[in-house]
């Protein structure tokens, strides 16, 4: 890192820590490390100061018995010396622009130079070989080591220009000077002097100003991640503030040894600026501070799966919308074999909001040991709308051979309470060794937010403070794995705290929250009053808010309309300050709370309706279109909403059906099943909400899409070359002829494989490249879902599984010549004949397809046949007859160069027809 003031700087406390680099200052000569005393120079007073330079190789001795105490030093060796105790960095720096700086400094030099810490005599020479004084040493210790202290000592031989550097060296104790009145400023220093001033410049106390040294932020997804470092710190501050200057984040982070720290900080989208500080004790640093932004997260699913034998359980990435979560049909369990996906499915979304547990009806099993099976996630909104990408699961196994395990056990109100890691059956207990129950039949769990219990009813004593013993027997799980007996326990602390009203709190123009401290047995009673009008609290109006996942909120929605007929809210009245009276608090102890009397002021609503998002509307098949909007709404003019397809309008219908917050609207009957886009415009006072506020200019679209999928045939209508009829209504896209959308036996297509559309836009044509195929044989084409047609319906069979079909593949790759061999049968050294061998079996031969030559000489064989797959090429007449001594060439023969000339043809080929390859060579020179 570069040179830090001192106030930054690491510096070394011993000779053990130190870590300095070792060069070595020329002229020297290397003294033993750690041994100053071996050189004979060296009196006591120097001692430490030499040992330290020497044992941390700042510097080395004059020769190898003597330091060179009473010597000057010159400025070219003072400088390398103190840039090494400063561990200044000192590569890449700026040229100093000195000239007379030799090769072995220049690097020093330039370094100190550019860190401010040192001057030259003149623009271009430093006065390398000049003696340096102590005045100059003053200078350069007080800014090496940003010494700035004040000494009542006074020298009569110190100018104004050294001043300020020696009061510092004084004050920090390096020096006390020459004699009491002078300083030798313009003394040359010692080699021991300078060793003093530096070893003491070394060991000075540093005060610790916390800095931050470095900070960033990495900006993704709904998140950022702030990292860097801090200098003389344990902590450091981050604080993020929006777009408004808001502070939405602030915490402290203990950083780790090295000073560094990183943080991962969940956001919205937008835009922020951070603030970065350093803190140790009282003391805070600069901020540093940079800006960045954040993303939406892409929703998608992270997994689903078997989570036992009657549940599925489906994880997000991030918070989903309740609706289209908990809306069975937007999920497929489909088991391997079965004439049909699971039905009767019901999704429960949990309490955090990502996790949706899916089950059968009636508690059922969906699975049972040896299962294959799929789980596809489609038409899911994330919490803020936006959809989730649609996910299916390659094919899962299920297994379990795990008997079910207790996790805990509770008094849960005037129930024993005991809890298991998965649904289970035929389950008897007994509770601090009493008699087991339920005493004639057993108990199955109850199953909620991925909880499953059983319960039996408590007795006064098994309710009483104190440790309680449950012995469990005989949970089943789906898949019969028995739990044959496990012990657990739980404790009932004593309570002795009634429970309370913690707060009340406005939710929306007719709805208050009430936030209890504990939980109670039985929902409160509540009066409210606005002035002396009751609004009439029924069990009715009030339920434990689902989004509270302690179950400590109750919803108490307030009626429009009190006694006497008065409004909750009077004419031209925005708020309705209320009277909140609560009674009846009771916690499972039977502990009562006190009354709670208190206010609360609620905020009619001035807000108009509002499209929820264009991802929540709807199409049906039958040309009917749903607007969801984010209240209740009612139709005031039918005529100010309008839908326009292609820019067209078309004649609607809107409709409003009950207390609902979703807007009808019937297409013509010419567009049911229609593939279409349609743009839906509501001009202001269309509809309006239960307030009587109306929509402003409001403008959606909602889709129709096909959902069939496009099935496809696969012929093959010459070798080779495969033909696919796509089953579409309308054009393929591009996608239909992308190589990267098909496979062949599993595999990619050959390289130089090229499809093209034949006749239309709806049949392909697919064609293999010559040395592709090695066997004739059949395979299989298949057809990724990324095949997709302009009205976005992709390819695939019923079942959703790829489509493809049979292809017969025909040899196309040319035989090889690879090899021969000499057959000798008499063993006279000269062979018979000549066997040739191919990459592949061959089938029909010629002799004009060879030339056979020994030492350049051609030599012809009396036959050439085909055996075994091989050519053999016979020499029975003696004069033709090779010596096996003496190496035969043997060449296939390219058409033109055969006997014959122009007509010839290539007649070795193998079954299917393919020709030998030409210009292939080979030597023959083994006996088989």
């Amino acid at each position: 890192m570069a040179y830090q003031p001192k106030s930054y700087r690491k510096f070394v406390a011993t000779a053990a820590t130190a870590t300095l680099v070792a060069t070595a200052v020329t002229p020297a000569f290397a003294a033993e490390t750690g041994a100053a005393a071996s050189f004979t120079d060296v009196p006591e007073r120097y001692k430490e100061a030499v040992d330290y330079l020497v044992d941390n190789k700042i510097t080395l001795g004059v020769s190898e018995d003597k330091f060179g105490t009473t010597q000057s030093i010159k400025r070219v060796d003072a400088a390398v010396m103190i840039a090494k105790a400063l561990e200044i960095e000192i590569a890449d720096r700026p040229d100093s622009g000195f000239t007379d700086v030799p090769e072995r400094a220049v690097a020093y030099v330039d370094a100190l130079k550019a860190e401010g810490i040192i001057n030259g005599k003149t623009a271009t020479t430093f006065g390398s070989e000049q003696s340096i004084t102590r005045g100059e040493i003053a200078l350069i210790l007080a800014n090496a080591y940003d010494l700035n202290g004040t000494s009542d000592k006074q020298f009569s031989d110190v100018s104004s220009r050294y001043a300020d550097a020696v009061e510092a060296l004084v004050a920090a104790g390096i020096t006390k000077g020459k004699t009491d009145t002078t300083f030798g400023t313009t003394d040359a220093i010692t080699r021991g002097e300078f060793a003093i001033f530096l070893h003491r410049a070394e060991l000075l106390p540093i005060e610790k100003t916390p800095a931050v040294t470095s900070a960033s932020a990495v900006a993704g997804q709904e998140a950022v991640t702030i990292s860097g470092k801090v200098a003389n710190a344990s902590t450091a501050s981050i604080v993020i503030l929006d777009s408004n200057g808001q502070e939405v984040y602030d915490q402290d982070v203990t950083v780790s040894e090295d000073g560094s720290f990183t943080r991962t900080i969940n956001l919205p989208v937008g835009n922020y600026v951070y603030e970065v500080r350093a803190i140790e004790g009282e003391e805070v640093s600069e901020v540093k501070a940079g800006n960045f932004s954040v993303t939406a997260l892409n929703a998608e699913v992270v997994s689903a799966n078997a989570a036992n034998a009657k549940e599925v359980k489906v994880v997000f990435n991030k918070a989903v919308d309740k609706t289209t979560a908990e809306n069975p049909a937007n999920y497929t369990v489909a088991i391997t074999g079965a004439t049909a996906p699971v039905s009767g499915l019901t999704a429960d979304l949990q309490a955090d909001g990502r996790t949706v547990i899916l089950s059968a009806a009636g508690g059922a099993d969906i699975f049972t040991n040896g299962n294959a099976y799929t789980v596809e996630v489609k038409n899911v909104l994330s919490k803020d709308l936006s959809k989730v990408v649609d996910f299916k699961t390659a094919t899962l196994n299920y297994f379990d051979n795990t008997v079910p395990t207790v996790v805990s056990s509770e008094l849960n109100g005037s129930n024993v309470r005991v809890y298991f890691n998965e649904p289970v059956t035929n389950v008897t207990l007994k509770v601090d060794g009493g008699v087991v129950l339920p005493s004639s039949s057993t108990l199955s769990s109850t199953n909620v937010d991925g909880q499953y219990y059983v319960e039996v009813p408590a007795t006064t004593d098994t309710s009483k403070a104190g440790n309680h013993s449950v012995t469990v027997y005989g949970a089943t799980d789906g898949d019969g794995n028995t739990l044959q007996v496990s012990a657990t326990q739980y404790t009932v602390l004593a309570d002795t705290v009634a429970p309370s009203v913690v707060s009340v709190t406005p939710e929306s123009s007719n709805v208050f929250d009430v936030k209890v401290s504990e939980k109670l047995a039985v929902v409160p009673t509540f009066e409210v009053k606005k002035g002396g009008v009751i609004f009439p609290i029924t069990a009715t109006n009030v339920a434990v808010d689902p989004d509270d996942p302690t179950g400590l909120t109750y919803e108490v929605t307030v009626p429009t309309t009190g006694t006497g007929g008065y409004n909750l809210y009077g004419t031209n009245e925005n708020t309705a300050a209320l009277s909140v009276k609560i009674t009846n608090i009771k916690d499972n102890s039977n502990l009562t709370g006190a009354e709670y009397n208190g206010t609360v002021t609620l905020t009619k609503d001035a807000v108009g309706p509002k499209v929820l998002s264009a991802n929540t509307n709807t199409v049906s098949a039958s040309g009917v279109i749903s607007v969801k909007f984010d209240e209740n709404i009612s139709l005031v003019d039918a005529s100010k909403v309008k839908v326009y397809k292609n820019g067209i309008l078309l004649s609607a219908t809107p409709s409003v059906t009950g207390p609902t917050d979703t807007l009808t609207i019937t297409l013509p009957s010419t567009e049911a099943g229609t593939v279409a886009t349609y743009n839906v415009r509501l001009e202001p006072g269309a509809v309006e909400d239960a307030s009587g506020n109306d929509n402003v200019t409001l403008a959606t679209t909602a889709a129709y899409t096909d959902s069939t999928k496009i099935a496809a045939t696969v012929t093959t209508p010459a070798t080779n070359q495969f033909q696919v009829a796509y089953a579409s209504t309308t054009d393929l896209t591009t996608s239909a002829t992308s190589a990267s959308n098909y496979t062949l036996d599993g595999k990619p297509l050959p390289t130089g494989t090229t499809l093209d559309f034949a006749g239309d836009k709806k049949t392909v044509l697919i064609t293999l490249p010559t040395e592709t195929v090695s066997t004739s044989t059949a395979g299989i084409l298949q057809i990724s879902k990324n095949v997709v047609n302009t009205a976005g319906q992709y390819v695939a069979n019923a079942d959703d599984t790829l489509e493809g079909g049979s292809v017969t593949l025909t040899d196309n790759v040319k035989p090889v010549l690879q090899s021969g061999k000499f057959v000798d049968a008499d063993t006279n050294n000269r062979a018979e004949s000549v066997e040739l061998t191919f990459s592949e079996n061959v089938s029909a031969t010629a002799a004009n397809d060879f030339e056979f030559t020994v030492n350049g000489a051609k030599v012809t064989p009396d036959t050439v046949t085909v055996s075994g797959g091989k050519v053999v090429a016979a020499f029975t007449t003696t004069a033709n007859q090779v010596n096996t001594a003496q190496a035969l060439v043997v060449k296939v023969l390219p058409t033109a160069d055969q006997t014959g000339g122009t007509g010839q043809v290539m007649d070795t080929q193998d079954a299917a027809g393919n020709k030998l390859t030409a210009s292939t060579t080979i030597t023959v020179n083994t006996v088989k």
